[in-house]
């Protein structure tokens, strides 16, 4: 970075700077896209007294002009994007004709007649600072029905949320929502161990529906989300610069709300009992699966649901399996030498991310295994697993099979 760069342009210590972020890795969830607002014109009336007309031309571009106040920048036949967050609630991001560090985040709730403008400028090079210029403003779709214009209000439980914002299989950070002001972040995939504190601002259209948006001070990036809690469900925006590269960036955001203990964050909440419960039980069930559909059933096809991409296996004579491919060499060879192979789950205690299953294995030996040539007999041992689970999936396990027993029982004489 040049001398002249870094007296305006902060980094993040411990990642790549903002030219790493995954602009199109975001939005393995996505609502998808809607053309609803085509052909549609609403007068915003914003509680700053900025009086705003959008036109929908198509379900491509708009044009958005300022009949009071505003900051002068025009949009006409700009290209926009919408999505249906909850029902006649949309999540909006357009740009500006002449002004491309500008950008526009809107959200409409069409039921209500509120409305949201979150307007985000980069800073150009020169000026004396780095972070992204962001005003999150409120108002009402149509005349006003009293002299002054409200904001819509803070939502009413955010305060305390705390989950993890997944946006695919890569990337997924956790949040806690501290106070009315601050947010607390950090990198679960993706970028790993980065978090921050930021100032955020706060809108609430229908019930569990939010509006959320800051300017990171520790670079010049802002994010703008909708959340969906019914649904579970993110759709937002998020743009910034990269100074060493002078690229604008510009990543389309939806995710999915996934409580934090799926990823193994231990946290105790009131009146939790019901969702440890239901945590447990989806741990349980899917070891079960493991057991019954991978290795009784042979639906390799299942492992990539059932196993993380990171998987891990330790057994106790000291093998490694790794990997959603090492596990499905394992398991398929595993039946090439015991075809029938069985495994009964007698024993199940789930804790936290760790379930252990306690089983009987039976099968028939038909194959080669381990140097012993097949023989044609029916063994039976006992195994116990320990199985650690994040996000629906097994990432680790634990192997304790008596492989003492197995082996004897290949290799012990019959008598006669």
């Amino acid at each position: 970075m040049n001398d002249k760069l870094s007296k305006q342009w902060k980094r993040r210590e411990g990642y790549g700077g903002p030219e790493s972020f995954p602009e199109n890795e975001l939005a393995a969830y996505a609502v998808g896209q809607s053309n609803a607002l085509a052909g549609r014109e609403h007068t915003l009336h914003l509680s700053d007294k900025r009086v705003l007309q959008y036109t929908f031309n198509d379900g491509d571009t708009l044009t958005a002009k300022a009949v009071k106040g505003g900051h002068g920048e025009l949009a006409e036949n700009c290209p926009y994007s919408a999505s249906e967050s909850a029902p006649g609630i949309f999540f909006l991001k357009h740009g500006y004709n002449n002004n491309e560090r500008l950008t526009t985040c809107l959200v409409l709730d069409l039921n209500r007649n509120t409305v949201v403008v979150i307007d985000g400028e980069i800073p150009a090079e020169g000026e004396d600072h780095y972070r992204v210029h962001l005003c999150h403003v409120g108002g009402v779709l149509g005349q006003p029905t009293t002299d002054e214009v409200l904001d819509p209000p803070f939502p009413p439980d955010l305060v305390g949320k705390r989950f993890v914002a997944q946006y695919s299989e890569r990337y997924a950070w956790e949040l806690i929502y501290l106070n009315e002001t601050k947010v607390v972040w950090h990198g679960l995939k993706g970028n790993p161990g980065i978090g921050d504190v930021e100032e955020y601002g706060a809108s609430s259209f229908a019930p569990g529906v939010y509006a959320i948006s800051w300017s990171e001070e520790a670079e010049t990036l802002a994010a703008v989300f909708l959340y969906n809690f019914d649904e579970r469900t993110i759709t937002g925006h998020m743009w910034g610069y990269a100074p060493e590269f002078d690229k604008l960036l510009h990543a389309p955001m939806g995710g999915k709300i996934v409580d934090s203990r799926e990823f193994g964050l231990h946290l105790t909440q009131v009146d939790d009992d019901q969702a440890e419960k239901d945590y447990k039980q989806r741990n349980i069930d899917v070891v079960l699966r493991a057991h019954h559909e991978v290795w009784n059933k042979k639906h390799y096809d299942l492992i990539p649901e059932i196993y993380a991409e990171d998987y891990e296996a330790h057994f106790i004579c000291g093998m490694e399996t790794r990997g959603q491919d090492g596990m499905h060499e394992f398991i398929s060879c595993h039946h090439k030498s015991f075809p029938d192979w069985t495994e009964k789950v007698v024993d199940i205690v789930a804790d936290g991310d760790r379930v252990v299953t306690r089983y009987i294995s039976t099968a028939t030996h038909e194959g080669e295994f381990q140097g012993i040539p097949a023989t044609g007999r029916k063994i039976e041992i006992a195994e116990v697993s320990i199985h650690r689970v994040l996000n629906g999936k097994i990432v680790e396990q634990w192997g304790f099979p008596d492989g003492l027993s197995h082996i004897q029982q290949l290799t012990e004489e019959i008598a006669e």
